[in-house]
């Protein structure tokens, strides 16, 4: 079946995985666009590891489709193997090889004889100075290093990526987001992560998806518009007793985020209700109540508070 939305490398549609007693990923559907980075999100045990998975093609589906670049996905499909690189959180490292020896090996599994490749992706995710140690030997950033490099190494369009910064120190993490930057818009980038201010500096699109199934998908800024219910801003005011809690009683207020005194000054992050801009009506209400008002300012929701939304409201923690 041809995919005739030749922006889209990867299309899912009604994905489902069952197991016994259970169902993992329940009725999913989304795209990924091409020469993007895509971010995958969910809390633990949502289906996020288990549907990249089965779009690898390691998984086969209870019911529905993958379509890459046009082309169903099954762990039976030949042709599309080298389309696709994965990282899995834990990558299939032999601790007894060597990097260098073991990129050649992978490189032989996928039927390449390049071996100028090998030492292009030691230069390019600076591997050089480890080439010749064993695997075993290496710290988890380096391992990570190499693992990225086995996804690499055969030049796949589709680059997936399960966790892939966990449990690295934040000088490796910077080093993560840029490689993954350069990589677009030549691949197209799938990956999942709980670093959610990650997600949102390096995604264009993401997915959310809780206990199996789909709750927000698409551009990343479009989320943020349509949770962007209210109107959220911070204010910097005089310090006056009792203010949360009359502030709170305000037919306009929808809740108050967080709050800390600063020397004689009071900080607070609130939501307003509704689409229009009550901006003045509070102001004049803290004006009306003898209060300083030094700012107050519009925000936008950040992907965290999106997320909470989308899976704390049913009961995951």
């Amino acid at each position: 079946m041809a995919n005739n939305d030749s922006d889209k490398t990867i299309v899912v549609e009604g994905l489902t995985k069952d197991y016994p007693g259970r169902r993992a990923v329940d009725s999913l559907s989304f795209s990924v666009r091409r020469g993007t980075i895509h971010g995958f999100l969910g809390p633990n045990g949502a289906g996020k590891s288990t549907t990249l998975k089965m779009i690898a093609g390691l998984l086969s589906a209870t019911d529905g489709k993958i379509l890459i670049n046009g082309m169903i996905q099954t762990p039976e499909n030949n042709l599309l193997k080298n389309q696709i690189g994965l990282l899995p959180e834990h990558a299939p490292l032999y601790p007894e090889l060597t990097v260098k020896e073991y990129l050649q090996f992978v490189l032989k599994i996928h039927q390449k004889f390049e071996k100028s490749e090998v030492d292009r992706l030691i230069s390019e995710l600076q591997l050089g100075e480890v080439s010749s140690r064993l695997i075993g030997h290496l710290s988890r950033g380096y391992r990570q290093r190499v693992g990225l490099a086995q996804a690499m190494i055969y030049d796949p369009e589709i680059i997936i990526m399960d966790e892939p910064t966990t449990g690295l120190d934040p000088h490796s993490v910077v080093e993560w987001r840029d490689w993954i930057k350069k990589l677009t818009p030549r691949k197209t980038i799938i990956f999942s992560s709980h670093v959610l201010s990650e997600v949102e500096h390096l995604c264009d699109d993401i997915t959310v998806i809780n206990q199996g199934q789909i709750k927000a998908t698409g551009k990343l800024v479009d989320i943020q518009k349509k949770f962007n219910h209210g109107q959220k801003i911070k204010i910097e005011v005089g310090v006056k007793k009792h203010l949360e809690s009359d502030l709170l009683k305000l037919p306009f207020t929808d809740s108050i985020l967080n709050s800390h005194f600063d020397h004689k000054k009071m900080n607070l992050e609130m939501i307003l209700k509704g689409d229009e801009d009550m901006r003045p009506a509070l102001i004049a209400w803290l004006v009306s109540q003898k209060i300083d008002v030094y700012s107050v300012e519009s925000a936008d929701f950040d992907l965290e508070e999106i997320f909470m939304k989308l899976t704390v409201a049913e009961g995951v923690q």
